[in-house]
């Protein structure tokens, strides 16, 4: 045993030495390095360190003459193709110094930077970039040359001479390890031209294809122009390490020439190209797109175009920019200093430069417009790693450190100066002591160089602004250009964002506005720019009266709504000082006092200000009363239409009209008096505001009246002379106020004084001029035309009442109205009827009458009335014989007297419909009216039903010509005609089409049938009906379902369309949708799906409608499925092997979505990919396989035609004699899954010793090690051991025993097709198994020297007794175990104290459940009573062995005994709800760390991929979800038991709010019970549920259910604070379990 402990390997030391794999160092700094053109981007800064001023990059072929058109090609010749010849070795050259011996010294070492503080060069691992494309770098420079190589995983390096005479140029040769298509040049370029901006000396750069010139990139610059700097500004930087000391400004031109021939290779930029964002050159507010809400970028992908012809002509693209350059004094620290030092081995410059690039509003408006003129790749300047940046899309400007870095600005503008850069350069350094504090004093200089620039710009801005007589103008065509270059100049400095590092732009920002000491920050407003103190920010309170004071412009204002889109405006982020402000009262008394208001701008002035008292009203009354006084003193206007230019003060004003009130009588221009305000400024207004902020009282009617009766009012308005105008005083003093006449509103004492004043003044218009009102009658007293008689207006008795109150003659003696009737022939009925109703005594003459034929019909024969209709339009169209009558109305008591004397008043129905239904139009449409007007009151039991034979609705065909149809053909939406349905007439208006019970639409059924009939014949009619059916189908899901299998999807069927003199349009054919896939970007229209699958796009809501009849986005499980039992090998044909792997591996995930019939098939057809070793013998495979082993054949098998290769030596063995499964472990799952068996299931193996050994301590010693650390072994390994192996149970060591014998015997035999092939192992170790005796054997040859066991052939026999499937990890994994001793393995983590802990609980909990187990069995077969006393542990069971790894989570630290209790609390009140605004939860993955178990298979989230919310949902208050994808409709009964308990639970046993609970239904998974999300939402499988405890409740056993249930959901509570399934939480959810207990225990009575 001490023997077997010792030192590992002999070693006894104490010193050893660090071994270095240079290759997987060079690797995993490579992994850092972020971005495209890496290995260019280190070149090229080493050649611009080396002072080079042009460089050149080759890419040559293997054979560059072959092919080649010479150099930059000729007319007709033909180019290679870009994107597929290969290129064998790239070459970098540059003019620059070249390497002294400091130089190729640095060259040949890792890490040793370049210490010369002018170079960009710090970490030297940038070189070694090239290793990124190359195993063999060779650098020629000067008179030498030299090879560095991999020799194993260490570099070397090869010494040469350089053989060139003179050259030059230094040259970096790399052959790449396999020929590839050279890198997009297209992109290449864009690269370059972005690299050079900031170069010192690099002004050319020239890429080569062979002896081609591909592209040119040429850098000039005009001499730089110092600027002042304000004194305002700020120069040190926060920690005086830096001052600034001067800035100029330099423009810089960028000049990109390059063959069409580069075209053809593509570009990685997005197709969906931004420049549609800055469509408008002069105002990119009138952009269509400049209030679209910011959407996430899409995925990158590969374009390519068709190449321009002739493809060997040059293309060159020029831009001009600014670059801003700052100079800075450098003065560190001493502290600073040496930190510096001790990171960079450099010692800091004395002073050094900060540059940043800005692009004019014209050039960046170019950029864009050569994003619109080349839509397949952009802008050269444009792009990733471009040039110029976009302000609102994904390329951003970035920090340059010579050359790009990853990280961006958060503005508009590129930035460069001597950042120190994470190792591999892609972001700047903010975490690491002094030198984040050097990087943090640099970006001051940034945001000082981006505030002096800002502030630059809008000075342009301001001068050019337009002025008008000193004013600046605020529209106008002149406004728009200098108002677009402001807002520009704004959005170019509206800080954003930085990515990665957030802190870049916020120092940035902190910079720009920290360093001036300026109260003033110059922004544009809607009257140019003026400082942010003199601007405003608008509302809507004041915009209709507040003129003079600028405002912000609606571009950088930010509403709640513009928050939500995502606009973005640099208001919001000013700090305090620089905040634009809201209106104040003193800014209205200033506008008040400086000009006249118009009427129009007084009524939103007077509005605001009646807001403004209410609202602080209670603030202090005594300071509103003063201000009340100021406003009304401050406040003239105009009045409304009114020319002659009167002032109205507000002080003059003492009554106002309440037009809900007193004052509803008047008309807005009614005149008024002196002191009354006109109705105009009010009339938004309520009478108590009014009266509390402004003082005035109501105008009464008196008040009017006494002001009209003034003879001396002009002629229009003097009621004693003005027919029309008095008339009008007495309408209004009649009109309606609220349901109630004005007249009787008044009190008696008004309408006294009324009269008084009337009675004696000429005011009663009559049909003989303006009389006194005693002089005049009314109406009904003039039968015979010959009295001064007032009109009455129609439908205002009140009136009639008012002129009787006011002295108007009502009545003549009825003996002399007989009189004189008999002496007249000159009266009609209504003369006669419109006296006699008014007449008291009229009941005594009502026999006379009604048997008199004295009334006339229209045609002036005389009737009886109970012969005559009633004088309607509707019975003279029917040709009825109806009373003459000069209207069609009469008043009530009219109607009362000819009700009585037998007026007839309708036809009945029937009469009615079959004149409405006549042939006749006239007819037809008087009777209709007539339906219409009096159904609800003789009609009302009209049904369609009963007249379903009658065509008489009036109807629009689709072709808009006018029908008649019944009501089953006609409905009152005109998007049915689309489908053939007729649109109710437009001159049946909604109320016509409620009173004929018109639909609106057919119902569903209809459709469908009409979709069987007659489905769309071409794609233009289908496009047309599935986009209307898309937003008015209506259909029930069963609806949808019967849709999906009808064949309505009209395709183009290109394999019909093989006639050549047939058209050029295929034939169409018919799919149903669930047979057709929906196309999107996500698979290029090349990719193999389009050849095995249709896919249709129909438009957007087109395609909505027919996803949700069955229509997918892309094929999923079942639909591959269904594609590979039609023909496999054609699939396999069409994707090729790997991809028809990668699909069976969709499949294997997906499994559970397969119906049960799809399996079954899956199980009889050849469709499993199947490979084995080819021997010799064996004939060219029918399947070609990407596998590197060229002896590997591949072929299509039925599953139980293939095995899994579960035994890698018997795969060795036997891998030519059967045909495996692809080694992944998903896949042969699946495989297994389907039929496929293990090989070991086929391979039987002996092992037979000889001769025997005595048993030995040695013996003993190996089996009590391999005891004790096979326990450690298993902790890591649960999910893949088998069930009956010898370690398991509480007599694990019994079973197995280690033995010895002089030699060993072992043969392992394949039986596979009714043949056995046999082969004998050469092996010092073997594992023999004992079925029959319960027992394992470990066998090892004695040699007879006492040396130590070989651990790896032992561990690699335990590991196939123990695991499912062994991989060579495992052996490896044990054999350290079992050779390391017991110290070691603590040190390297193993709780190996605990873990012995943990297994001895384990054997305890063990025994106890199977006595339990035993107990209950005696007490019988109550089910209850056995679920009640093995609850506790049968819970507690999956959590009690776990590997104990020292943990460094946050959340592992937080729990402890001693905080236990606030522990609890706290998991308690995290508990909430979640996705109220989410139609779809998408699933978070966990990120696990090393051996810690984050999930379990009963508690976990993975297992639930997207869910959504049930259509059921929510019930009893929880809201119910399910898989997104899911088909299965939750239970409703079982659901409602499931929530019953849930609810008890979560309100009388946790005290926990409703909303934290979440139930969700996946019958696929019933052994999950649950997971937590985002730390507080409980979700609880119903599947669970209705596997394990709906019986119980349903047979009325509550009990289990509720015990089960309440130490899942406190399981599922400490997970709020705990992720992981440690001993933290189990010491958390035992604790939570023992709180609530006595809570649960009344639910248990119950």
């Amino acid at each position: 045993m001490s023997a077997l402990e010792g030192q590992p390997n002999g070693i006894n030391s104490d010193e050893t030495r660090i071994e270095v794999n240079q290759r997987a160092l060079v690797d995993k700094i490579l992994a850092r390095y972020p971005e495209e053109f890496t290995v260019f981007r280190e070149l090229l800064q080493n050649a611009d360190d080396a002072r080079a001023t042009s460089v050149e990059i080759h890419f040559r072929t293997e054979n560059p003459s072959e092919g080649s058109a010479g150099a930059n090609g000729k007319a007709g010749e033909v180019l290679p193709d870009l994107k597929n010849t290969h290129v064998r070795t790239w070459i970098v050259r540059n003019n620059g110094d070249p390497f002294d011996e400091k130089g190729w010294a640095r060259l040949t070492k890792i890490a040793d930077g370049n210490p010369d503080e002018g170079k960009i060069g710090a970490f030297g691992v940038g070189f070694y970039s090239v290793f990124s494309v190359t195993d063999e770098p060779t650098v020629t420079s000067g008179v030498g040359k030299k090879t560095i190589f991999y020799k194993g995983d260490q570099l070397w390096v090869k010494h040469q001479r350089n053989t060139g005479e003179n050259d030059p140029w230094t040259t970096i040769e790399m052959k790449l390890r396999k020929p590839a298509p050279c890198p997009k040049p297209f992109d290449l370029t864009r690269f370059l031209t972005s690299s050079m901006t900031f170069m010192v000396n690099m002004n050319v750069a020239t890429v080569y294809f062979d002896d081609k010139v591909l592209s040119v990139v040429r850098k000039d610059r005009s001499p730089a122009k110092q600027l002042p700097v304000p004194p305002h500004f700020v120069t040190s930087t926060p920690l005086r390490n830096m001052k600034i000391t001067g800035v100029e400004v330099t423009a810089q031109r960028i000049q990109a020439e390059f063959m069409q021939w580069i075209y053809s290779a593509g570009t990685s930029k997005p197709h969906a190209s931004r420049a549609l964002l800055d469509s408008d050159s002069t105002n990119p507010t009138k952009s269509n797109s400049f209030w679209d809400t910011p959407k996430p970028p899409k995925k990158t992908r590969t374009l390519t175009l068709p190449p321009p012809t002739p493809t060997t002509g040059n293309i060159s693209y020029c831009a001009t920019y600014s670059v801003y350059s700052a100079t800075a004094d450098v003065t560190p620290s001493e502290e600073m200093l040496d930190g510096l030092r001790s990171a960079t081995l450099k010692d800091l410059p004395s002073s050094l430069k900060y540059d940043m690039v800005h692009f004019s509003k014209d050039e960046y408006d170019k950029r864009a417009e050569e994003d619109k003129s080349n839509p397949g790749t952009g802008s050269i300047f444009r792009g990733p790693q471009g040039l110029c940046p976009e302000l609102h899309g994904e390329y951003a400007a970035r920090v340059f450190i010579g050359h790009s870095t990853s990280q961006t600005t958060g503005i508009g503008g590129h930035m460069a100066s001597r950042f120190i850069p994470t190792v591999e350069r892609g972001a700047i350094d903010l975490a690491n002591g002094e030198v984040a504090k050097w990087n943090e004093e640099l970006l001051y200089v940034g945001g000082f160089l981006a505030r002096l620039v800002y502030e630059r710009e809008l000075e342009k801005v301001r001068v050019a602004w337009p002025m008008n007589k000193g004013v600046a103008q605020r529209t106008g065509p002149e406004v728009e250009l200098p108002f677009a270059e402001g807002l520009y100049t704004m959005k170019c400095f509206t800080f954003r964002g930085s990515t990665p590092d957030a802190k870049v732009a916020s120092h940035l920002m902190d910079a720009f506005f920290s360093c001036s000491d300026s109260d003033d920050f110059p922004i544009i407003s809607n009257a140019g720019v003026r400082p942010t103190k003199d601007v405003r920010i608008p509302h809507s309170d004041f915009i209709d009266f507040m003129r003079e004071l600028p405002v912000l412009p609606s571009e950088l204002y930010i509403t709640p709504t513009d928050s939500q889109s995502g606009k973005i405006s640099m208001i919001p982020h000013l700090p305090p000082h620089y905040q634009v402000g809201s209106y104040k009262f003193r800014d209205v008394l200033a506008e008040l006092g400086l000009r006249i208001f118009q009427p129009e701008e007084m009524t939103p002035c007077i509005k605001w200000w009646v807001a403004t008292f209410q609202r602080t009203l209670e603030d202090d009354e005594d300071r509103l009363m003063r201000a009340r006084e100021r406003f009304a003193v401050q406040a003239r206007t105009r009045l409304p239409r009114d020319s002659s230019g009167k002032v109205l003060r507000l002080d003059s004003i003492r009554l106002f009209v309440d037009t809900r009130g007193t004052g509803s009588f008047i008309s807005p221009d009614d005149p008024l008096p002196e002191n009354t305000i006109p109705l105009y400024f009010t009339n938004q207004l309520t009478p108590d505001a009014i009266r509390t902020a402004l003082g005035w009282k109501e105008m009464t009617a008196v008040d009017w009246i006494r002001y009209l009766v003034d003879p001396d009012l002009p002629p229009a308005h003097n009621i004693r002379t003005n027919h029309g105008w008095a008339e009008h005083v007495l309408t209004a003093l009649t009109s309606l106020r609220g349901g109630i006449r004005v007249w009787s509103s008044l009190s008696t004492e008004d309408r006294d004084e009324i009269k008084k004043l009337m009675e004696v003044v000429p005011c009663i218009p009559t049909n003989k001029g303006i009389q006194l009102p005693d002089n005049a009658f009314f109406p009904a007293a003039d039968v015979f035309k010959d009295l001064p008689t007032v009109r009455l207006p129609p439908l205002n008795e009140e009136y009639g009442k008012m002129l009787e109150e006011l002295g108007v003659r009502k009545f003549l003696d009825l003996r002399e109205l007989f009189d004189r009737a008999a002496k007249t022939t000159g009266w009609t009925n209504y003369d006669m009827l419109r006296y006699l109703v008014t007449v008291p005594s009229l009941e005594e003459d009502m026999d006379l009458i009604r048997d008199a034929d004295v009334f006339a019909c229209e045609t002036q024969l005389r009737h009886t009335i109970s012969d005559l209709y009633e004088p309607q339009a509707t019975f003279r169209a029917l040709q009825l014989p109806v009373l003459d009558w000069p209207s069609q109305n009469f008043t009530p008591a009219e109607e009362k007297l000819l009700s009585e004397l037998g007026l007839r008043k309708y036809p009945p129905l029937e009469e009615i419909i079959s004149l409405a239904s006549s042939t006749d139009p006239v007819v037809r449409d008087a009777a209709l009216n007539y339906f219409f007007e009096k159904q609800d009151e003789h009609y009302d039991h009209y049904e369609p039903a009963d007249f379903a034979d009658k065509a008489f609705i009036p109807a629009l065909s689709r072709e808009g010509t006018s029908c008649v149809g019944t009501p089953e053909e006609v409905f009152t939406d005109a998007a049915w005609t689309i489908m053939g349905f007729h649109k109710v007439h437009e001159t049946v208006d909604k109320k016509k089409a409620q009173k004929l019970k018109i639909q609106k639409r057919p119902l569903a059924s209809s459709v469908i049938a009409l979709l069987e009939k007659s489905p769309p014949k071409d794609k233009n009619t289908a496009r047309e009906w599935f986009d209307f059916l898309a937003k008015n189908g209506g259909f029930t899901s069963e609806d949808l379902q019967k849709v999906s299998t009808i064949p309505i999807v009209p395709v183009e069927d290109a394999v019909l369309h093989t006639d050549p003199s047939a058209s050029d349009t295929p034939p169409i054919r018919l799919l149903p949708p669930e047979q057709c896939f929906l196309s999107s970007a996500e698979k290029p229209k090349d990719h193999f799906y389009s050849r095995l699958f249709t896919f249709i796009d129909f438009g957007k809501h087109a395609n909505e409608f027919l996803k949700i009849c069955g229509a997918k986005a892309h094929p999923a499980c079942v639909d591959i499925a269904y594609t590979l039992l039609k023909d496999p090998r054609r699939f396999l044909e069409v994707a090729g092997e790997e991809e028809y792997r990668k699909e069976l591996y969709q499949v294997a995930l997906q499994r559970s979505a397969l119906p049960d019939d799809v399996e079954e098939r899956m199980r009889d057809s050849p469709l499993f990919l199947g490979y084995r070793r080819r021997s010799q013998n064996t004939p060219e495979p029918e399947v070609e396989t990407s596998s590197p082993e060229p002896t590997l054949e591949c072929d299509l098998k039925r599953a139980d035609e293939i095995v899994i290769a579960d035994d890698l030596e018997s795969h060795r063995l036997f891998g030519d004699r059967v045909f495996s499964a692809p080694q992944d472990d998903r896949l042969e799952e699946f495989y297994a899954h389907m039929g496929s068996k293990p090989l070991s299931a086929s391979v039987d193996q002996t092992v037979k010793p000889h001769n025997p050994c005595p048993d030995s301590e040695m013996s003993e010693d190996l089996r009590n090690l391999i005891l004790k650390r096979i326990r450690l072994f298993l902790y890591g390994n649960k999910s893949s051991l088998k069930p009956d192996h010898p370690f398991v149970g509480l007599d694990a060591g019994v079973k197995f025993s280690v033995r010895t014998c002089e030699g060993l015997e072992i043969t392992k035999t394949l039986k596979v097709e009714e043949k056995s092939y046999a082969s004998p192992v050469d092996a010092s170790v073997g594992v023999k198994e004992l079925p029959k005796e319960n027992r394992t054997e470990l066998w090892l040859i004695d040699n007879g020297r006492g040396s130590k066991p070989d651990m790896y052939d032992i561990a690699t026999a335990l590991c196939r007794v123990v695991l499912e499937k062994p991989k060579a990890h495992d052996a490896l994994l044990l054999m350290t175990m079992l050779d390391t001793d017991i110290d070691t393995l603590k040190r390297r983590g193993y709780d190996v104290d605990r873990i012995e802990k943990e297994h001895e609980k384990a054997v305890a909990a063990a025994l106890a459940e199977k006595k339990a187990k035993e107990e209950a069995d005696n007490a019988g077969d109550d089910r209850a009573r056995q679920s009640r006393s093995m609850m506790l542990l049968w819970f507690f069971r999956p959590f009690t062995y776990r590997i104990p790894m020292r943990r460094t989570g946050r959340s592992s630290r937080a729990v402890t005994v001693a905080n236990l209790d606030s522990s609890i609390d706290e998991v308690m009140k995290m508990c909430s709800g979640e996705g109220q605004d989410m139609p779809v939860l998408r699933n978070r993955e966990h990120s696990a760390g090393g051996k810690k178990k984050r999930d379990v298979d009963y508690c976990t989230q993975r297992k639930m991929t997207n869910i959504k919310e049930c259509p059921c949902s929510p019930v009893r208050g929880v809201k119910v979800f399910q898989p997104e994808n899911s088909q299965s409709t939750p239970p409703i009964a079982s659901m409602e038991r499931f929530v019953s308990v849930v609810i008890r639970l979560a309100e009388k046993v946790f005290n926990l709010p409703l909303d934290a609970f979440h139930v969700f239904y996946a019958p696929s998974d019933p052994s999950l019970m649950g997971f937590n999300r985002n730390h507080g939402a409980i979700y609880l499988n119903l599947a669970h549920y209705e596997k394990e405890h709906d019986e119980y409740v349903q047979s009325g056993q509550r009990t289990v259910a509720l015990i089960a249930w309440y130490f899942i959901i406190a399981h599922e509570v400490a997970h709020n604070k705990l992720d992981y399934h440690d001993e933290k939480h189990e010491l958390l959810f035992s604790a939570l379990s023992q709180k609530y207990l006595l809570n649960l225990l009344p639910l248990l009575k119950l």
